[in-house]
């Protein structure tokens, strides 16, 4: 089975612009009268927030689960794979981790942030420290001049657009602060410039605006906007390093 979808990437139907066809076969999910279409499998974005959700339940009664689940997502960290960043940084070790089992090209902000967020809260935190300082440098290596974080759906027309434009978006700025507070990094120039960006970028009703389709459901083919992103990451983020001034 082949479907084209002819949508372009500011989600608008692109009847001028050349697609390619899709073959979806290996992507069905069919049981009984349920089928449905699955592109990939989210392992580390969902083992983390799970992580995130145990921990608030209580770290102690919930050690055995997520010891488990964290050094799992430990042993995915990527590290030395020919990752997308080594296009304009060669020699810079990895840190990130991908959405996948496996993804050893693409590390993004959210599940980065995520993971790091996890392993930082929990009290056997030595244990994953070496981990966390690398997922710090690699969102640190990434930041704009902007003081933002985000790149939009040119980086999937090729690699060396990854991360490296000049276009912030106020929900993953938000996320790489929340990572970067959480691992210990709240007082440092790179936090201070990503909420000096997200300040800036609050519209005067006090909410943030990010028009692109930045969700990619198949790249270059179609993608997908979270509205609800734009307005609880950012204040989450600024609410959590206002928590972390005040308790200096």
């Amino acid at each position: 089975m082949e479907s084209e979808v002819l949508v372009n990437d500011q989600g608008h139907l692109a009847t001028n612009r050349v697609m390619q066809p899709v073959e979806t076969d290996d992507l069905l999910v069919m049981e009984n009268d349920v089928a449905y279409c699955q592109p990939c499998v989210s392992p580390v974005w969902d083992t983390g927030l799970a992580c995130l959700a145990l921990l608030e339940n209580g770290a102690e009664k919930n050690a055995k689960k997520l010891s488990d689940a964290l050094g799992w997502m430990g042993e995915l960290q990527l590290q030395d794979e020919p990752g997308d960043w080594r296009t304009d940084h060669p020699n810079l070790a990895g840190g990130g981790w991908a959405f996948q089992y496996e993804n050893a090209y693409y590390p993004d902000l959210d599940d980065t942030a995520a993971v790091a967020w996890a392993m930082h809260l929990t009290s056997d935190r030595e244990r994953y420290a070496e981990w966390i300082r690398r997922a710090a440098e690699w969102l640190r290596s990434v930041q704009h001049a902007d003081g933002g974080w985000g790149e939009t759906n040119d980086s999937y027309l090729g690699s060396e657009r990854s991360c490296n434009g000049n276009r912030s978006t106020a929900f993953q700025t938000a996320w790489a602060l929340l990572g970067l507070v959480a691992a210990g990094e709240g007082d440092s120039e790179a936090v201070r410039r990503g909420v000096d960006d997200l300040l800036s970028a609050q519209a005067a009703e006090g909410g943030w605006s990010d028009p692109e389709f930045t969700a990619p459901g198949f790249p270059r083919v179609f993608y997908l906007r979270y509205h609800g992103y734009s307005m609880f990451f950012p204040p989450w983020a600024l609410a959590r390093y206002r928590s972390h001034v005040n308790a200096r």
